[in-house]
């Protein structure tokens, strides 16, 4: 792993949908890494391809299997994808957080204050 490759990983995500583009660079950068650390471990990984066309391809199938985890959601879903997204920022599992917070926005969710306390958050929504 080098850093092209990190930040390679990096923008493509972002083309993705799957790194915020909007955060700190330092949470950028350790998601880019955990994503680089699981595409190395991936079967998308080969040395017949070049190396941007093989993050393409392992990019694609995680947009592909959001987009499924996204057709799955409905409505109803909102307050648990919120309380998800702010019980793994609380577990410090950036990464995860931002991800929900994304598919929060993607399906046209209301985003609840994400500095609330999950029990602030369960208290307003149900008012």
């Amino acid at each position: 792993m080098n850093g092209y490759s990190i930040y390679l990983m990096i923008e493509l995500a972002k083309c993705h949908g799957l790194i915020v583009h909007e955060q700190e660079y330092d949470t950028t950068w350790n998601e880019g890494c955990k994503l680089y650390n699981e595409f190395e471990e991936s079967e998308f990984d080969v040395d017949t391809e070049s190396e941007y066309d093989c993050i393409e391809k392992f990019l694609n199938k995680k947009e592909e299997e959001l987009d499924a985890s996204i057709n799955r959601r409905s409505p109803e879903d909102e307050l648990d994808l919120n309380i998800q997204a702010l019980t793994a920022s609380e577990n410090g599992d950036m990464q995860l957080s931002n991800t929900i917070w994304s598919l929060i926005e993607l399906k046209g969710y209301k985003r609840l204050d994400n500095t609330m306390t999950l029990q602030e958050m369960v208290k307003k929504a149900y008012q």
